[in-house]
């Protein structure tokens, strides 16, 4: 079990907002990730319209990982 910080849900009506609030949340969680260095993000799809975000010991500092449930 991989221990993370501060989970952000993403939802949107539709594509474009959904990859605004997407790029958003990334760059809010790559400022948080700066400050440790020690944390990636992991971002999940949860559902086509529905994401989660958040720092996650278990993915490098520096890299992104994205999950498709």
């Amino acid at each position: 079990m991989s221990s993370t910080t501060e989970c952000i849900g993403i939802t949107a009506s539709n594509r474009i907002a959904l990859e605004e609030q997407l790029e958003a949340v990334h760059g809010y969680l790559q400022q948080l990730a700066m400050a440790t260095k020690t944390h990636g993000i992991l971002v999940t799809r949860h559902r086509a319209d529905h994401y989660t975000a958040s720092l996650s010991s278990s993915v490098p500092f520096g890299v992104t990982l994205e999950v498709d449930l």
